[in-house]
């Protein structure tokens, strides 16, 4: 519990200002059609990051040797998932693009954050050798 309190919640207080920040700046510039489409990416990219968590915490402490396997179809389905996602907004009017957009700012922000720890970890390191 204390991972979702330190990691998880602020990596989406970061992904949400983001998309905050994207979607208001695509409004200003005229662009309000593909907000559609980056909000329904980043809802995505939620449920996939869930998925994900919750599959790894699942299988992480079990014995079965079979649980790598498992965590491997886990992510053909979530493969699967965004391929319906991307063929059920071919027959819509929301921006293909935005949306896929939106699916990856997750793991961006999450590399975002990684280096931001890692230079608070560097910088405290440092703090304690001098």
């Amino acid at each position: 519990m204390a991972y979702l309190r330190f990691v998880v919640k602020p990596i989406f207080q970061w992904l949400s200002l983001g998309m905050a920040v994207i979607c208001s700046g695509a409004y200003l510039t005229g662009y309000g059609t593909i907000i559609t489409g980056l909000v329904l990416g980043f809802i995505a990219g939620l449920f996939y990051f869930l998925l994900l968590y919750y599959q790894i915490e699942k299988y992480t402490g079990a014995v079965n040797p079979a649980a790598a396997g498992y965590l491997r179809w886990g992510w053909w389905i979530r493969m699967g998932i965004l391929l319906v996602l991307w063929g059920a907004l071919g027959e819509s009017r929301v921006d293909r693009l935005a949306a896929i957009v939106g699916f990856f700012s997750l793991p961006v922000s999450w590399s975002i954050y990684a280096v931001l720890i890692c230079i608070d970890q560097i910088k405290a390191s440092h703090k304690l050798k001098g």
